[in-house]
């Protein structure tokens, strides 16, 4: 009598904080589920494109400065050494020389440091390493002279679309077909606007604004997605203790509501008979429409709206099986 029998084994672990756990915190199963999945890939997508793209025009900018003005000695003396521009007044050439092999030195010792640091201790390493430097120092060299002199929209646009591509092609090879399709989209849509960019890196500034608004409406709507946002749940200590597991709900309800109610009106300031689209303002640096950044209030109100109400109705269901929560960041 030592075996015991299958049938009357207890089941495996279904503590409280096991069924909490492996269940839904009031997210939606089914088609809906899987949309908003896919729509959260191309958030992460927008999101990780915005913030790639301002930290990379923020230093063009700075490069451009210090290759049009006089605030980088080593890269004044790389374009007049060759004959790209004037060089400094009563510098002597030896004094030229001297800044410009630090350039070199520093540009090659870059890729040299990085390749013998990711390939520490294979035999190989201190041979290729050289041709790292090398492809280093020759890459620093051509940027330098193609943010000179070729046009900013053309640097930008270009980047824009050879990143979307590289992004899109790893994530595909690691199975996020979705993510890696949203990625590619964002890059060909991110490299038509660079398209109206003036001259030059003086809209650099301006830009980083529109896609830090863009960074912080859809990041709000993915804080949403992932259950991150911020909960305050005073509300729940002040009504009796029968009835709290049905606050939450009814809050993500009335969040939806309100959410829908401010995409509304950001809807009229850009769409309406009024709005920015039909007005054709345009903000004056990078020639970008306002309703653009309007649309990304638009979209993230509208999905915290919807995902709000659909994660709210989907908890009514079984009210009583709510994970509590102070604060949830």
């Amino acid at each position: 009598m030592d075996s015991a029998d299958p049938t009357t084994q207890e089941p495996q672990d279904e503590s409280p904080s096991a069924l909490q756990e492996g269940s839904a915190t009031g997210a939606p199963s089914g088609p809906f589920g899987r949309l908003d999945a896919l729509i959260f890939d191309l958030e992460r997508s927008i999101v990780t494109v915005a913030a790639i793209a301002m930290v990379t025009t923020v230093t063009l900018d700075i490069l451009f400065r210090s290759l049009k003005g006089l605030s980088s000695r080593p890269l004044i003396d790389l374009f007049s050494l060759f004959g790209l521009i004037a060089p400094l007044p009563d510098i002597p050439l030896e004094q030229n020389l001297t800044s410009f092999g630090a350039f070199l030195l520093v540009s090659y010792g870059f890729g040299w440091g990085v390749y013998r640091s990711a390939h520490r201790g294979e035999e190989a390493a201190a041979r290729v390493a050289h041709k790292a430097g090398a492809l280093s120092l020759v890459g620093l060299i051509s940027l330098c002279v193609v943010i000179r002199y070729v046009p900013s929209w053309f640097v930008c646009g270009g980047l824009c679309l050879a990143g979307g591509a590289l992004m899109a092609r790893r994530l595909w090879t690691a199975g996020q077909g979705a993510q890696a399709a949203s990625t590619l989209a964002v890059g060909v849509v991110a490299t038509w606007l660079c398209r109206s960019l003036p001259q030059d890196y003086i809209w650099s500034q301006e830009l980083s604004l529109i896609l830090l608004a863009w960074l912080a409406f859809v990041g709000g709507s993915m804080a949403t997605y992932q259950h991150k946002h911020i909960e305050i749940s005073a509300l729940s200590k002040l009504v009796p203790e029968r009835l709290r597991c049905w606050v939450r709900p009814m809050s993500l309800i009335a969040t939806g509501l309100f959410s829908a109610y401010v995409c509304a009106l950001l809807t009229e300031s850009a769409f309406g008979p009024t709005g920015s689209y039909v007005s054709g303002e345009v903000r004056p640096a990078t020639q970008i429409p306002t309703w653009i950044i309007l649309l990304a209030g638009v979209f993230a109100f509208g999905m915290i709206a919807i995902r709000s109400v659909a994660y709210g109705v989907a908890a009514l269901r079984d009210p009583h099986n709510q994970p509590e929560k102070e604060a949830l960041h």
